[in-house]
């Protein structure tokens, strides 16, 4: 094929599928790329929304949203563990994935 039709293909493509804009400012791994990705973005800001509210717990005390962890975690209940190492105090250790403790609360109201 000629490079001139190539390059004709490419444009026809490119100006008919445009890039889908990017809205998350914070790096995200690929699991979460894919996510962003494949979606509708009321479920991936839904999962998001519910991934920040899991916090990754270290013995040693250390915490962070589980979203920041490079996780994603919706619509689940209970704990589960992560064998991690601590950015804090550098052990490998099994973290602690549970509901943030100010969200375990009901609503105001409820």
């Amino acid at each position: 094929m000629p490079a001139v039709a190539c390059r004709k293909i490419v444009r026809t493509l490119s100006a008919q599928h445009a890039p889908r804009p990017h809205l998350e400012p914070s790096p995200m791994n690929t699991l979460q790329r894919t996510l962003f990705k494949i979606l509708p973005r009321s479920w991936f800001a839904a999962i998001k929304a519910e991934s920040r509210v899991w916090m990754v717990r270290c013995r040693c005390g250390f915490a962070r949203s589980l979203w920041e962890a490079g996780g994603t975690r919706g619509k689940n209940a209970g704990t589960a563990h992560w064998l991690r190492r601590c950015p804090q105090c550098g052990q490998r250790s099994w973290h602690r994935i549970s509901r943030n403790a100010s969200s375990d609360r009901p609503p105001p109201g409820a």
